[in-house]
């Protein structure tokens, strides 16, 4: 029997940054679905019979942003793991209380910070225990 891979969607803008993820997720045993905004995840996830394990997010991006996105998880009542990866800081005033996470958000990692192994061990970690809000 063919053991099903971790489902994991990837919203990102930037194509460079998609595909590399994309790849890295790929070779780490994952299936992957990748999406240039947030509204074609969102409508990925309403049509899907199959929710993705984990997110990982980019906030800043055209049409609809991360944030959006959070909030419409959270109108369809899932609980989707969603780890941020973004080049806005985490101390931005869009975040409210200096150093917290958005709302619906378990983990953020600034991009300029962390290598895609990185990224992907700390997906691992957030599927292992099924995000920090379930």
């Amino acid at each position: 029997m063919k053991k099903i891979k971790p489902l994991i969607m990837i919203v990102e803008d930037e194509r460079n940054i998609r595909e590399m993820y994309t790849e890295k997720f790929g070779g780490a045993g994952f299936e992957v679905k990748a999406f240039e905004d947030a509204a074609r995840a969102k409508n990925f996830i309403l049509r899907s019979k199959r929710d993705p394990e984990c997110v990982v997010l980019d906030i800043i991006m055209p049409g609809l942003d991360g944030f959006t996105f959070l909030k419409e998880l959270e109108k369809m009542n899932k609980k989707i793991p969603v780890l941020i990866l973004s080049n806005l800081d985490n101390n931005f005033r869009v975040f409210g209380v200096k150093g917290t996470l958005p709302k619906g958000a378990d983990a953020y990692l600034l991009k300029a910070q962390v290598t895609p192994s990185e990224v992907v061990a700390r997906v691992k970690k957030l599927i292992e225990r099924g995000g920090k809000r379930k």
